[in-house]
């Protein structure tokens, strides 16, 4: 079963932020792969508290991690 917490890292925490963007990464990634984002984005929306969120499971791949189980996947499209 997967932990339902999020974890991440903060960016950029106005006074009184008016916007939440929550960045999510992909399959085998981590919220540092979200970095170069947070910086961009916050020039388009001054007023927004940014957060770049780790998926709860390690990746079965053996690097980053993953958001739900990939267990008896294939890639056949049927």
């Amino acid at each position: 079963m997967l932990n339902p917490s999020l974890t991440g890292i903060p960016f950029r925490r106005s006074q009184r932020p008016q916007q939440l963007v929550v960045l999510l990464h992909v399959f085998g990634a981590d919220a540092a792969d979200l970095a170069s984002l947070s910086p961009l984005l916050a020039e388009h929306l001054p007023q927004a508290l940014f957060f770049r969120a780790n998926a709860p499971a390690p990746n079965s791949m053996g690097f980053g991690s993953q958001w739900f189980s990939d267990n008896n996947w294939t890639f056949r499209d049927d």
